[in-house]
């Protein structure tokens, strides 16, 4: 199973705001998953299901949140 540490290794490397969230959403999905397997009632997975499915419906709109609030990185000297 990918760690966390890969996972936001692989958003670090994505170009833009919205490949880093959908490169994010899709690891993190695919650990809850792994760590859920089975354990989640029917209804939970679908809610689940939802929340990720809701995410891929906006990637855009979440993409912009993302952006405006990010904080501008430091200027190097």
């Amino acid at each position: 199973m990918t760690t966390l540490d890969d996972l936001l290794a692989k958003v670090a490397e994505e170009k833009t705001a919205e490949e880093s969230l959908i490169t994010l959403t899709q690891g993190l999905k695919a650990q809850l998953d792994a760590i859920t397997s089975g354990s989640l009632t029917p209804a939970q997975q679908a809610q689940v299901d939802s929340i990720f499915a809701a995410v891929e419906a906006n990637k855009t709109e979440v993409a912009a949140a993302v952006v405006a609030n990010t904080p501008a990185a430091p200027p190097t000297a």
